[in-house]
């Protein structure tokens, strides 16, 4: 009889060892379920943030910006934009380090003429290749023990890029300065689609590489609050310099998402940003009645991911409604936004796939607020462990009343960008140090 009740407290304990097992593992993939959901929602990146401040209170008090070192520099370098009466100069300092045709990495010595096409091809030594867009594809490169990164020209069948290559070049050499990357050579023979092969833009190397990526990095979470907003800053004197042009504002038509804008921008070593993205920046000129045109608006209007983010601007959506009534934009919009009564309305692209004259640089300041809204809050949204989080939500809510203007409907009644960087320069400027 014991021998039995061995036998079945035995089996009982097996029993109970194989449900408690089984039990265990229903519990350990439901966790990992729930991980991996987690996961996913804070890989997510949605383009607005919008909703991630709505229930916090806007401030009353003034920003308690930590003060210091970093603070008094950021603080000078305000001043020095506005000067001591608060007005901005009409001819901001591009601060290019030599005179055009000539470069000077960190560590030279001395400025060295641009690099011609024999140079590059045989004292650049290349490494691997690091983005891609539409039109081109960049790749490391070592001049003499100094990195550059090295732009090659898209080639694809049936798609003409020699245009894009030459107009990025071209505006490369025109606006060299600070807020855009530093030219170090060029070989251009696009005479042939064998040749255009053989094409290349050498520039400084930017090891923070674009704005998008850097604003996503676990060493940014480490940034304080004033380098956060030192970046904003720079962001807005770059559209300053494009839109303060002598021939009249550019406008950067390759702004058509969060993403993409943030894309167009390098970090620089000492945090500030640079426009890499220079083959659209079309002129206007409202002297003489010109507005801009910006290319491949026939690819653009049929990117659903693009349409569904409503980055662009009202005048931008509108214009594709209009002249290209049969797009995803359309479709995503819907027909009633259309005007089906306009004698001009159909397809009226040229060859590189413009619009009629539409646009002024108030598409630009329309985006301001969720690039800047990136900057300070992109990386607080991913990771909630962000040491600065409070006082970077205390300056995007300061930053409400110009925003707001920023989004008006109507272009003409959006402020220019001057104004949008006084009111972030008196945050600053008006900031005591204690």
């Amino acid at each position: 009889m014991s021998k039995q009740k061995r036998k079945l407290n035995n089996l009982q304990s097996k029993n109970r060892s194989k449900a408690y097992n089984k039990l265990k593992g229903y519990i350990i993939v439901i966790l990992c379920a729930c991980m991996v959901i987690l996961l996913l929602k804070s890989k997510r990146r949605d383009v607005s943030l919008t909703a991630f401040t709505d229930g916090i209170h806007k401030m009353k008090e003034s920003i308690n910006l930590p003060a210091g070192k970093a603070l008094r520099k950021l603080q000078a370098h305000a001043v020095s934009i506005f000067g001591y009466n608060n007005s901005i100069s009409e001819n901001i300092n591009n601060g290019a380090l030599c005179e055009n045709g000539k470069f000077l990495l960190t560590n030279m010595t001395s400025c060295h003429p641009w690099l011609d096409c024999t140079e590059i091809n045989t004292e650049i030594a290349l490494g691997k290749y690091f983005g891609k867009d539409l039109t081109k594809k960049l790749q490391y490169g070592i001049w003499r023990g100094y990195n550059v990164a090295v732009q090659h020209p898209v080639m694809e069948k049936g798609k003409d890029r020699f245009g894009d290559f030459n107009e990025n070049l071209r505006n490369y050499i025109d606006l060299q300065s600070r807020f855009v990357p530093q030219l170090v050579g060029f070989c251009n023979v696009s005479k042939s689609a064998m040749e255009f092969g053989r094409s290349y833009i050498v520039t400084e190397y930017y090891p923070r590489r674009s704005l998008g990526e850097y604003v996503r990095t676990i060493k940014y979470r480490s940034t304080t609050a004033i380098d956060r907003f030192q970046l904003a800053i720079s962001y807005l004197e770059v559209l300053l310099f494009m839109h303060s042009q002598p021939q009249g504002p550019r406008i950067l038509c390759d702004s058509n998402s969060l993403d993409d804008t943030l894309a167009q921008f390098l970090v620089t070593e000492s945090n500030t940003v640079v426009l890499s993205d220079l083959d659209d920046i079309p002129l206007v000129q409202e002297n003489k009645g010109k507005l801009a045109r910006c290319k491949h608006q026939d690819l653009l209007s049929n990117r659903e991911d693009i349409a569904k983010t409503y980055f662009l601007a009202p005048e931008q959506v509108k214009a594709m409604l209009k002249y290209l009534p049969n797009s995803r934009f359309s479709k995503i919009y819907g027909s009633k936004n259309t005007d089906n009564n306009d004698k001009d309305s159909g397809n009226l692209l040229d060859s590189e796939g413009r619009l009629p004259p539409y646009l002024d640089e108030k598409a630009d300041v329309y985006k301001i607020p969720d690039v800047t809204q990136a900057i300070l809050l992109l990386n607080i949204k991913e990771s909630k462990l962000d040491p600065h989080k409070n006082i970077c939500i205390e300056i995007w809510n300061s930053l409400n009343e110009i925003h707001s203007k920023c989004k008006e409907h109507t272009p003409l009644m959006r402020p220019n960008v001057k104004e949008i960087l006084k009111a972030y320069a008196d945050i600053i400027i008006n900031k005591k140090d204690e």
